[in-house]
């Protein structure tokens, strides 16, 4: 899902915008700012538990709210699974 500097690749952001489609009331694409489409703190909630079971990451509410476009987000999940790689 990641390239070998750990940024993300198109599937993973894809797969990002992909997530916000389906929880967002509106047309979503890799630079979507989740809140300015409609999203809120429960959806927010939401989206990340969807995030988490996905891509099996410790992904955090505050990680969505600081990232909150498909492509930042990627950026973000792209280093969790790098880190996560690392550590085994």
């Amino acid at each position: 899902m990641t390239n070998i500097l750990g940024a993300p690749n198109a599937t993973l952001i894809s797969e990002v915008t992909a997530i916000y489609q389906g929880i967002l009331p509106m047309e979503v694409n890799q630079s979507s700012d989740f809140f300015s489409m409609g999203g809120n703190s429960f959806l927010a909630m939401k989206a990340v538990g969807q995030l988490r079971r996905r891509f099996s990451c410790q992904l955090s509410l505050f990680d969505l709210l600081e990232n909150s476009t498909p492509e930042q987000l990627s950026e973000v999940i792209a280093m969790k699974l790098n880190a996560s790689l690392v550590e085994s």
